[in-house]
């Protein structure tokens, strides 16, 4: 048993092997350092493609979301749009007793600062006003209105326009407020959704 013992720490006859070579496992050896960057680089791919897939995937999912949330506002107006057109309308309306002559249009206006058009029946006739359907026979005056709805003015309308018509008399004959009209989505199931009503 002491015997054994003693092989397993020195054993007997060991010579040193003139013939055997060694391998250099130093830290400093070049190309131990290649072969280490080359490993450390191999174990990076995998997880530099995970994070451009992952951004490649976000990116995507943001663009989808930037697009739904285009689409969603005007569906949701509850006809604000409508409103606002209506409203400009019932304005005039009410202020026609004020500005029944050319003159009295025009005083109004300019003392309430609001800029206008005046299209003559001869220009009228050769370059059409738009959403005008007859030039009258006087001149007539076009105010822009600006809607104050984003909403509205974005996806439906920026302005509205209201027309001011005069005969030969240069008298108030008509009165024609213009806007884009609303769309509606018709969904499979045949019902219909208001679009910047």
């Amino acid at each position: 048993m002491e015997s054994w013992r003693t092989a397993a720490r020195s054993p007997i006859n060991a010579r040193p092997c003139n013939r055997c070579s060694t391998v250099s496992t130093n830290a400093s050896d070049p190309a131990h350092m290649l072969s280490s960057r080359a490993q450390s680089t191999a174990g990076l791919l995998p997880r530099m493609d995970n994070r451009v897939m992952l951004i490649s995937r976000l990116g995507t999912a943001l663009l989808i979301a930037g697009a739904i949330a285009l689409t969603v506002p005007p569906f949701f107006t509850r006809g604000a749009c409508t409103s606002e057109f209506d409203a400009a309308s019932d304005a005039v309306q009410r202020m026609r007793p004020e500005i029944g002559t050319v003159t009295l249009l025009r005083s109004y206006l300019e003392a309430h600062s609001i800029s206008y058009q005046v299209v003559q029946p001869e220009r009228c006739a050769s370059s059409p006003i738009r959403d005008l359907v007859t030039c009258p026979d006087g001149p007539t005056f076009v105010v822009t209105v600006p809607v104050k709805n984003t909403i509205c003015r974005y996806y439906r309308d920026d302005n509205i326009r209201i027309h001011f018509g005069f005969n030969n008399s240069r008298q108030l004959t008509r009165i024609e407020t213009d806007m884009k009209p609303f769309k509606y989505l018709t969904l499979p199931l045949g019902q219909e959704v208001d679009w910047a009503r």
